[in-house]
């Protein structure tokens, strides 16, 4: 089963890192898509236990993807935002204490502006607000609506 989360889980971030940045942007107008790599690392740190070291894992994964993918000055630049993120998000998510919309919401929030803070800085001339708003807003609704089916789910087994 251990075996089966380790292959599975990048498996899964592949092919939405590939719906991400292929297929999405073509369907959507104005080339918005929805950030399935930061929601899916974002996740699984919000919702993993403190000592559980797999969100980290995926953090890997996601920023090795993103390296390879976006050819910054140096390959581990993306790896290394995306652990230090995930150790963000497990800091506030434990601060907060407690499994409600309203911890997630300010999770969710502090963490994709620190995010796409250092997607604007590497992107400084073709930034614009609309594709912000509209990319926040897809994300911060399938994110809500993750939060709802995964609390849900959570109480069934309690």
């Amino acid at each position: 089963m251990l075996i089966a989360k380790y292959l599975i889980w990048p498996l899964v971030l592949l092919a939405l890192f590939f719906v991400e940045l292929s297929f999405l942007p073509q369907l959507l107008p104005w080339g918005i898509t929805i950030d399935f790599v930061f929601l899916l690392v974002f996740l699984s740190c919000f919702f993993r236990e403190k000592n559980d070291y797999f969100s980290y894992f995926l953090a890997t994964i996601a920023g090795g993807f993103l390296d390879i993918y976006s050819g910054q000055l140096f390959f581990g630049f993306w790896i290394l935002f995306f652990v230090l993120l995930a150790w963000l998000i497990k800091k506030m998510s434990f601060l907060m204490q407690g499994l409600n919309v309203f911890s997630f919401l300010i999770n969710f929030l502090v963490a994709y502006l620190f995010y796409k803070f250092f997607s604007w800085w590497l992107v400084w001339p073709n930034f614009s607000w609309l594709n912000f708003m509209i990319t926040f807003a897809l994300t911060g609704a399938i994110g809500v609506i993750s939060f709802f089916i995964y609390a849900s789910l959570h109480k069934k087994k309690s």
